[in-house]
């Protein structure tokens, strides 16, 4: 009698997706290939929006950022399907990552759809939208550079107001703060199920001036 073939632990496909490197600066036009307009999702989730702006807006390059491994090959697998040459899907958290972007004044868009959903106190410490990345984003952004943040919560999206309206380098596109329509081409799944249920969505629109 024969012993049975030891079981093998099967390697999900995204185990090993793409990253970025370990340390120092990292250059975000130079990923672009010399495209001029420059775009960068925080938190891409399962990146309808990051293939849809880069799906109609061929002119741009979209680096998205998300810290699940499973979203980065579902939305690269999907970007390859797509023949989309101008997105790239990459793995890792992004209020780490955001002060070692590089070049400063180069990205024209900035996209954080629908951060920090949790209630609880104890995870504020998980709270991706702060006056650090705040003051990152306003870094990197080109002058008349652009950070689109939205929400379903109200108290999130007030709170995100105030730490916008606190960065000198920022600007509001509307008085008050919120806009009332998505101007850019593009739905995240998160956007597309509040609409479908009538659930109000907050926006905010920033320049850098």
């Amino acid at each position: 009698m024969t012993a049975p073939e030891p079981k093998t632990r099967s390697v999900k496909p995204y185990a090993d997706v793409p990253g970025f490197p370990a340390g120092g600066p990292i250059d975000l036009a130079s990923m672009a290939g010399g495209k001029a307009d420059v775009e960068l999702e925080i938190g891409f989730g399962r990146g309808r929006f990051a293939l849809e702006r880069a799906e109609r807006n061929p002119s741009a390059f979209v680096v998205a950022v998300e810290t699940r491994r499973k979203y980065v090959h579902t939305a690269a697998t999907a970007a390859e399907a797509r023949g989309l040459t101008n997105v790239v899907f990459r793995h890792g958290d992004a209020r780490e990552l955001v002060a070692r972007f590089a070049p400063d004044a180069s990205l024209a868009c900035v996209f954080v759809n629908f951060p920090d959903p949790w209630w609880k106190a104890r995870h504020a410490k998980r709270a991706v939208v702060s006056a650090a990345l705040i003051g990152e984003v306003a870094r990197l952004l080109r002058t008349g550079g652009q950070l689109f943040v939205q929400t379903d919560v109200e108290e999130r999206a007030e709170a995100f107001r105030d730490a916008l309206d606190a960065e000198p380098r920022l600007e509001t596109a509307s008085p008050g703060g919120f806009v009332g329509a998505n101007t850019f081409d593009a739905v995240s799944n998160r956007e597309s199920r509040c609409v479908d249920v009538g659930v109000p969505i907050f926006r905010l629109i920033y320049r850098r001036v």
